[in-house]
């Protein structure tokens, strides 16, 4: 299906990961084009296919069918359940506010990727664990343990593949935000293709609090929200509630907390009930129009402000529960 979608779709290149699904070629001769973020892909951007790991725990998405109904790991943060052709991702961090260690980035794509060749799924909604969290962002210690310019690259494609992965998926993603929604956790709600928000849901990019910016919501951002809301975000920090991120188009539909999830999944199952051929060639066609933006240099752009001493300091205070002091420097 996937090939026939990008016939369909026009002169748009190929996405990296589709090929690689396709099995063609022996692993070791696969060509490595270029991904369409805008920088070389590279082996460590994804684990081994989930039936070769399963000896570590990860459990094979398509060929586990004991009771897919019930939340199962798998991967060590992440659960899947499957009902009505509605695949249910749920970062489960919950202690943690559902902060995204380098390892969900990697886990999201390649969960999503599995999911894409089951013929039982047809719509994915994606959420986190309990109601005070959708993802409180990326995990700040595991922030402060890349230090080399290399695997501080290596993080950001990680997490800009990921959001490329949402985006260019063949099934829909449907955004379940329960709580807050922060930093990668916004970011990921802009790469969903439908939000549906808790009535305690709250929308922030608040990076600049630690010397960062957020590399992809400065891309989708001013497309989704327009350029002055995402600067006002991206500058002050600021959070907005749930009606209010309603009312700027980044959510669809506001649900009772509690009740966020069962409403994304009555939306999937809709989807669901469509044509999938048709459900997958509009959202491609939708997408588009979309600007693709400079991804590469937006990597580069993070990359350098983690070597700053600002984000140090950010890194540092934000762990010591203290306010920062930034020098410009």
């Amino acid at each position: 299906m996937a090939r026939r979608v990008r016939a369909l779709g026009g002169g748009g290149a190929p996405v990296l990961r589709r090929h690689h699904r396709a099995r063609r070629d022996p692993p070791g001769d696969r060509p490595q084009p270029h991904h369409r973020l805008g920088f070389a892909s590279h082996p460590s951007d994804r684990r081994p296919p989930v039936n070769e790991v399963k000896q570590t725990g990860t459990v094979n998405v398509a060929a586990d069918r004991a009771d897919r109904s019930v939340d199962s790991p798998v991967s060590e943060d992440l659960l899947l359940r499957v009902q009505d052709r509605v695949a249910v991702l749920t970062i489960d961090r919950e202690k943690k506010h559902n902060a995204l260690t380098p390892g969900i980035w990697a886990d999201l794509r390649d969960t999503l990727a599995e999911l894409e060749q089951d013929p039982e799924v047809r719509a994915v909604v994606l959420t986190g664990a309990g109601d005070r969290s959708f993802s409180a962002g990326g995990d700040i210690e595991s922030f402060a343990a890349v230090h080399t310019l290399s695997d501080q690259q290596a993080f950001i494609r990680s997490c800009m593949l990921t959001f490329g992965a949402i985006e260019d998926s063949t099934l829909p993603v449907i955004a379940a935000v329960n709580g807050w929604a922060l930093g990668g956790g916004m970011e990921l709600a802009l790469a969903c293709d439908i939000v549906v928000a808790a009535e305690n849901a709250l929308f922030g990019i608040p990076e600049a609090a630690i010397g960062l910016v957020p590399g992809f919501g400065m891309v989708r951002g001013p497309q989704v929200l327009g350029r002055h809301w995402t600067k006002y975000l991206t500058l002050t920090g600021f959070r907005i509630d749930a009606a209010k991120a309603e009312k700027l188009g980044l959510v669809q539909e506001v649900a009772p907390v509690g009740g966020v999830v069962g409403r994304a999944v009555e939306i999937g199952r809709a989807i669901a009930a469509n044509a999938p051929l048709a459900v997958s060639v509009g959202k491609s066609y939708v997408n588009r129009g979309r600007d693709q933006g400079d991804f590469a240099t937006t990597n580069q752009a993070v990359s350098m402000l983690h070597a700053t001493q600002d984000a140090k300091e950010g890194f540092a205070a934000f762990l010591e529960k203290r306010p920062p002091e930034f020098h410009g420097r």
